[in-house]
This record gives C-alpha cells, structure tokens and sequence, in this order.
C-alpha cells in the first residue's frame, strides 16, 4: 500500500514539475508571435516593460476581435526600425489598428470573410491602404448597392482601388466617383469600366473640364458608343478650341452631345442636378 502511495506521490509531483517548467516568464506571459515580439522589443527598442506589455496587450485584443496579429506586430518592427519612440508607436497602432477594424468591416460587407486566409489577409491590407489614402468608408457599399447585385465583392475592391488610383493622380474624387457611379449603374463589365474612366485622364491632358468629358461619357453610353468615339470626342471638345471670350470653336463633334448638355442646363435651372453621390 505504501509502495502504491509513493509511486502516485512522483507521478504527482512529476507532472507538478513538468507543468511548471512550461510555465512562461513571471515578467512577460505571452505566447506564440506575442511571445515573439516581447522578445524582439526588448532586444531591439529602448521601450520600457510596462510600454512594451501595453502594445503587445492592444494587438492580442485587436487579434481577439479577428485582426491578423502579424499585420500588427510588422508595423511594430517597421517603427523600430525606424527609431520611432514610444508614443509615436503607440498612436500609430491604435490608428492602424482601428483602420483594420473598418477594413474588417467592409470585407464583412462586400461578402469576402469566407475568402482563403492568405486572399482574406490581402484583401484586408488593400481595404486598409485605400482607407488610409482618403477612400471614404462609404465608397465600398454604395458601389455594391449601384451594381444592384451583378458586381462581385473582388470587384468592388477593385473599381475602389481605381478611384483611388485616379485620385492620386490628380482627378477630383468626386469627378472620379461620378464617372464609376455612372459606369456601374449602366452595368459595364469592370476591364470596360477602367478604361472607359481612364478617360478623365485623358480628358485633362487635352484641357477639357471634368464635368465635359463625365458629359462625353454619360453621352456615349447612352448612345452605345465605344471608347474610340469618346476618345475622339474628348479631342474635339478639349478646352484649346476656345475662341477669345470662351466660345467654342465648331467642329465635327457629335451634334448631340451639345443637345444633352443644353438638356442637362436646363435641367439645372430647373433645380433638378444631375450630380451623383
């Protein structure tokens, strides 16, 4: 009997030891790539323990609601890296951190959460980098609502990451936005799409307002013109024909793209606005 005791008395003791040998550092109890981090901060930042256990603790509780934590810990190392000091690094996180929770939200929104994690992760990074560059929040639902069902959610990322681009390239991103708004809601196919809007491009290299050139376009879908004939009407109409005083010169333009501006002014007059949102 007694024999039997102490052979239960090691085993105790044994499996006592053996979970107290797994237990982490009293000072930093992190695992997996928290773990990780603590460690690289402390060999990498001057940061004190306190400030390093406040920002491992904000990116576990932005993991916890579905961030992907390596998004986070990266921009960590990144500031480092860069000699950011802690207060710095800690604004900027809870920035980032808060610009993912949005992304998260859209991609909830256009249906994407059931993409593979990795298409899922860059899917996220996409919609936070669109946010960060000024793409209001609303521009990803509105377009899903306007496609009324027959753009994708990869679509959808696709036409922001469009607008964007023509934003940085110096289009007003509400001339930007009419002109996808206009193409969506006429159910063009997305390669179409771009490159009909390109258009805005090439309709202020040649001069020509951007509310003219949305006109050629509005004007040439509804005729169902192809790009070549709104090309040439953006050359046509371009803002270099002026006469002294501001008249336009005639030229072999399509007559009808004057009679839908002359409708559209009236329009105006009338209180109507043909602006979109």
């Amino acid at each position: 009997m007694k024999g039997m005791f102490k052979t239960v008395l090691k085993i105790i003791l044994i499996m006592l030891l053996m979970r107290a040998l797994q237990l982490p550092s009293p000072a930093y109890a992190r695992k997996g790539s928290s773990e990780g981090l603590e460690a690289f901060l402390l060999n990498n930042s001057s940061f004190g323990g306190a400030e390093i256990t406040q920002l491992v603790n904000m990116i576990e509780a932005a993991a916890g609601k579905g961030i992907p934590e390596r998004m986070l810990s990266n921009k960590i190392r990144e500031g480092v890296a860069r000699g950011v000091s802690y207060e710095a690094m800690e604004t900027v996180l809870g920035a980032h951190i808060e610009t993912l929770h949005k992304a998260s939200e859209l991609i909830k929104i256009l249906r994407l959460e059931r993409s593979p994690k990795g298409v899922k992760e860059h899917y996220l990074q996409v919609l936070a980098e669109l946010l960060t560059s000024g793409m209001p929040y609303e521009l990803p639902g509105r377009i899903k609502q306007w496609s009324e069902g027959y753009l994708k959610g990869a679509d959808i990322l696709r036409l922001c990451t469009h607008v964007m681009g023509l934003v940085n390239r110096g289009v007003p991103y509400m001339y930007a936005n009419e002109a996808v708004i206009l193409l969506v809601k006429n159910k063009t196919a997305p390669d179409t799409m771009e490159k009909i809007s390109e258009l805005l491009i090439e309709g202020a290299r040649a001069r020509l307002p951007y509310p003219e050139t949305i006109e050629i376009i509005r004007y040439g879908i509804s005729m169902n013109k192809d790009i070549g004939w709104m090309k040439k009407n953006i050359k046509e109409t371009s803002a270099d024909r002026l006469l002294p005083g501001g008249r336009k010169k005639e030229s072999d333009a399509d007559p009808g793209i004057s009679e839908e501006r002359k409708s559209r002014g009236q329009h105006r007059e009338s209180g109507g606005g043909n602006n979109r949102r």
